[in-house]
């Protein structure tokens, strides 16, 4: 990702709303993610916001890629609330949505949090474990660990 791709990528979308073509959730989940990647976590919200706005119902990808932004800045509070978000929308989080969560409240070392949101997911990915195992050993749950 280059460091101006985010520019473009907000030019293309005010192009859009010039024009006769209509935004959708594919493009605003591209857009939402190139924010993201550029620790552009604002403008990433602020376009999901706007899908809103727009009658367009952000997906389970508009959703993570905008909870990964977060977690670029450790934002984990904004993550867990756009998690609930989702929710709120009747949108189900997967496996991507739930790992982001966990590694934002990894990297704001929210352990705890983090754990407790592993233990409420259904089915664990090999990224939510390594996480887990980092966050149990962090809260000196040494047998959480390694079982």
């Amino acid at each position: 990702v280059s460091c101006c791709q985010w520019q473009q990528v907000l030019a293309c979308l005010d192009a859009m709303q010039t024009s006769l073509l209509k935004q959708d959730v594919v493009c605003g989940s591209a857009a939402i993610t190139a924010f993201g990647k550029e620790g552009q976590w604002k403008r990433a919200l602020l376009l999901l916001h706007d899908m809103l706005l727009s009658a367009i119902v952000p997906d389970v990808i508009a959703h993570s890629a905008a909870i990964s932004a977060c977690d670029t800045v450790q934002s984990w509070l904004m993550a867990n609330v756009l998690l609930g978000f989702m929710t709120g929308l009747r949108v189900l989080p997967n496996a991507i949505s739930i790992t982001a969560v966990i590694c934002a409240f990894d990297k704001g070392r929210q352990w705890r949090l983090a754990l407790h949101r592993f233990e409420a997911s259904a089915a664990a990915s090999a990224a939510q474990l390594s996480v887990a195992a980092k966050a149990s050993i962090a809260c000196s749950q040494w047998a959480r660990a390694v079982n």
